[in-house]
């Protein structure tokens, strides 16, 4: 439980920072929908259900065995899933919004991490789902967020593709060639 909860600590105060220091800066075009707040609050609550099998016999029927290499391979990638959403939010620096939207004199963001990975914040999200799969030994707890957040992303991608395409045009298109969605792409520049 206490590298569950670390970890999740570890991703709110890399959050937090960035926020403080780009503040929430108003957006001129945003979207919204029922759609994505329903799956941010899907994933909220398979966030503390965790904390629920920890502290209950509420699901102890999906528990399961795990190894210390397991648990060990669960924190490597959970690091590398810190890495990368810091590495995210520090190099879209003020570009980035919790929602989609878009901010007013805003650029888009194609050096640092985004030079190969176009979303890397959902990868992140990602492989913390594939850690938090490795690190929880319950079934239910442990997988319902990945499932979410595999969900989630491709919900939220093809919405956030739309949107910059219609705001960057062949720009965006052509950027979209040179690098991979939510993996590297190391084709030639």
């Amino acid at each position: 439980m206490i590298l569950y909860l670390g970890g999740l600590v570890l991703m709110a105060v890399i959050r937090k920072y960035h926020t403080d220091q780009f503040g929430e800066l108003k957006t001129r075009q945003e979207w919204k929908s029922i759609g994505d707040t329903t799956w941010l609050i899907l994933i909220g609550i398979s966030m503390f259900l965790p904390l629920v099998s920890y502290q209950t016999d509420w699901l102890v029927v999906a528990d399961r065995p795990h190894s210390t290499e397991e648990l060990i391979l669960g924190v490597v990638i959970h690091l590398i899933a810190a890495w990368l959403w810091f590495k995210s939010h520090h190099d879209s620096g003020r570009h980035w919004h919790m929602s989609l939207g878009i901010r007013h004199d805003h650029e888009l963001v194609t050096s640092g991490i985004y030079s190969r990975i176009r979303h890397p914040m959902y990868t992140a999200h990602l492989l913390w789902g594939i850690a938090i799969l490795l690190i929880v030994p319950n079934w239910v707890t442990g997988s319902l967020m990945l499932i979410l957040i595999i969900g989630f992303t491709f919900f939220r991608i093809s919405r956030e593709e739309k949107m910059l395409v219609d705001e960057f045009g062949e720009t965006y298109r052509s950027y979209r060639k040179e690098t991979g969605a939510l993996f590297p792409s190391f084709s030639a520049k």
